[in-house]
């Protein structure tokens, strides 16, 4: 790739948009490299071809320093990579007009990866709404065919009975339970929560209650 080199006011103009960068201010080490780069531009290609190894060398960082350096310029849109697949990576550092366009294109490209994160979060929260309910529907559901039938009930009166008048007491003592009372502990016995005997025990208490 050939292309007009910087001039020395583009290449100030260039250092000026980095050290004045907008929002998070550039890391000193990638201004260092950002000169670096300028400093061996191609005269005839306009290209800055200075290897990772050269540039940690002259500056006297690290080359994972070196790198993260050269990525955040990139999302900067203060430099390009122009290097191929496979080859050693060169750049070209842009113009004020190709940062600004390189800015947009990246602004909007975060804008649509919001989007999509947002899309997504909300669609997990619509998933996990749905999940919800299914499970309260299960539970209703479950709820309504876990109750007993009436020949389960009946065996299981019959057994509170039989536990009443074995602790000395008597069927009419089931007169004074409420009603609503009376089924839910019956219907307990049926669904195998409760005990004949607990069951007896509780109406006993109740009876007990009511004659003070």
């Amino acid at each position: 790739m050939t292309r007009k080199p910087l001039n020395l006011v583009e290449k100030w103009s260039a250092l000026k948009r980095a050290a004045n960068c907008r929002g998070t201010r550039l890391n000193p080490t990638a201004l260092v490299v950002l000169f670096r780069l300028l400093d061996h531009q191609n005269t005839k290609t306009g290209q800055c071809n200075p290897s990772v190894t050269r540039m940690a060398q002259d500056i006297g960082v690290g080359r994972r320093t070196v790198r993260y350096a050269l990525t955040d310029l990139e999302k900067r849109g203060l430099i390009r990579r122009v290097g191929r697949a496979g080859q050693t990576n060169q750049y070209v550092v842009q113009r004020a007009s190709e940062t600004e366009r390189a800015v947009q294109r990246i602004a909007r490209g975060a804008a649509s990866r919001s989007a999509e994160a947002l899309q997504q979060v909300a669609s997990k929260k619509e998933k996990e709404k749905n999940k919800e309910k299914g499970k309260a529907a299960e539970t209703k559901e479950h709820h309504v065919d876990s109750v007993p039938s009436s020949t389960e009930q009946q065996l299981a009166e019959k057994e509170v009975v039989a536990a009443i008048e074995q602790m000395g007491r008597s069927y009419e003592d089931l007169i004074s339970v409420p009603t609503c009372t009376l089924l839910d502990l019956i219907q307990s016995v049926a669904r195998g929560q409760m005990t004949s005997r607990n069951a007896a025990a509780e109406i006993l208490t109740l009876v007990g209650k009511r004659q003070k």
